[in-house]
Parts: structure tokens; C-alpha cells; sequence
């Protein structure tokens, strides 16, 4: 998991595109100017923590995001949504713009308990990875992705497009279903890909945090992190994100 879930759920879901920050910034602003929206972006400097802070707090909607250069050609995508990211919106319209390569993971912890009263009962967990790029007909969209989801029907395994040369396909073929794709193998896809998953200094270099939203209109519902976290079951104080 990456900063020890501190930040979740913003670090449920996030996404990466292939490019330089300033390209990518330039094609996530023209998009929403497409869709009458403002933006406003103030550059952020620093750890990846102290960057994820100016996207707070968390809304319904998701409009603050944050684009960071990584220590590869890969920029990183964040948003603050409640639910846990809307990163591979952000990532499928941006790549294909910029027709370069676009990738999204989910990772998220299974903490969800019947037992628990309401409110307080977690979340639902997921291990996922997606990548975004040209088919072989010419149509942008997943070239591949596979995933491990839970739900009220229980566990579920799902994959799309033909599989990376680096993949441990003998995995999916696990009896436990949650076991054929985990933590571990997909920071291990992520690796081959380029990116250091759950390495913060890999966020290392500069970053814009942006927000976009429709003028006139009232801001979305915001929600206090620590609360959140305790009603599903992650996190850390805040004292110790700041850290």
C-alpha cells in the first residue's frame, strides 16, 4: 500500500501517464475548458505526502487532482473523491489526447465486516491493474487489465487483453480467488512497467494541484479524513501523515 493508506481513500486508485508534467497538465486543462469548467493550479514542491495534502479534504466529486512528475517518464495522477479516486476518467481522456500510454491500479484493502455497526462497517476489496493505449483495430481504450474485486457475491477475477510477457499467469489459476492478484504482484507488474508502486521517493519532483469545477455552482460535500477512515477501517492519525 502506498504511504501506509494515510492518505486513503485517495491512494485507493491512482494513475500514471506516460509524458512530461507540463504536457499533461496543458491536456487535462484544455479538456475541461471543453466541458466549461475553471481550473486553478498552484505548483506543489516536496514529499509526496506534504503534495497529497494540498488536494484536501476529500469531496463528492473529485475536483481537486494532483499531477506530480515521478523519477521515471511516467506522471502520476491523484484526486481527492470520496469514494476512492476517479483517476481512470482522468487518465483514459488525457493519454488518449496525448496519445501516449495511460495506466490506472486499485488497491485497497478488505476490511468490510458485517459485524461492524452501520457506518462503520470498511470497504469492499480490490487489487487492480489497467492500461490504457490503441488496440489493434485503432480504438483507444484498455489494452489490458486484470482484477480481483470483492462484493456482496464474494471475490471475483476478471482480465481483459492479451497478458504482458512478464505476467504470472500460473497465479491466476489460484483456488482462492483473492490470492491471484495481490499487493505484492502487482507493484511486481508495475516494476516491469516502469513505476515504483509503493516507493514514495519515487514521487519525487515537481507537482501542480489543480481543481476544476463548473462555475456558479456550490462547492461539493467535503468530508474530514480521519473520520472517513475510521468508518472504513484504514488509516492513520493525522499527526502521523504529516510525518
Amino acid at each position: 500500500m502506498l504511504l501506509a493508506n494515510r492518505f486513503a481513500p485517495i491512494t485507493f486508485q491512482f494513475g500514471f501517464i506516460r509524458g512530461d508534467l507540463r504536457r499533461v497538465a496543458e491536456h487535462y486543462v484544455r479538456w475541461q475548458h471543453m466541458i466549461l469548467k475553471i481550473v486553478t493550479q498552484d505548483p506543489v514542491s516536496g514529499t509526496l505526502a506534504s503534495k497529497l495534502e494540498k488536494i484536501l479534504p476529500v469531496d463528492e466529486d473529485g475536483q481537486r487532482i494532483l499531477l506530480t512528475a515521478t523519477q521515471s517518464d511516467w506522471v502520476a495522477v491523484f484526486d481527492n473523491r470520496v469514494k476512492g479516486g476517479t483517476s481512470d476518467g482522468i487518465v483514459g481522456v488525457v493519454s488518449e489526447r496525448l496519445a501516449t500510454g495511460g495506466l490506472v491500479v486499485c488497491d485497497i484493502p478488505n476490511t468490510f465486516r458485517k459485524s461492524n455497526p452501520p457506518g462503520f462497517r470498511g470497504i469492499w476489496g480490490a487489487t487492480a491493474i489497467s492500461a490504457y493505449g490503441k488496440s489493434d483495430s485503432g480504438i483507444w481504450g484498455f489494452t489490458r487489465a486484470v482484477s480481483v474485486r470483492n462484493d456482496v457475491s464474494g471475490w471475483r477475477f476478471h482480465q481483459m487483453g492479451p497478458p504482458w510477457d512478464f505476467e504470472d499467469l500460473e497465479r491466476y489459476q489460484a483456488r482462492i480467488i483473492r490470492q491471484r492478484l495481490d499487493s505484492t504482484l502487482l507493484a511486481m507488474y508495475c516494476e516491469k512497467l516502469g513505476i515504483r508502486l509503493f516507493d514514495e521517493s519515487f514521487y519525487e519532483g515537481p507537482g501542480l494541484a489543480m481543481r476544476s469545477k463548473f462555475p456558479m455552482v456550490p462547492g461539493p460535500r467535503t468530508y474530514d479524513l480521519d473520520e472517513l477512515q475510521r468508518q472504513i477501517g484504514v488509516g492513520a492519525p493525522r499527526g502521523a501523515r504529516q510525518q
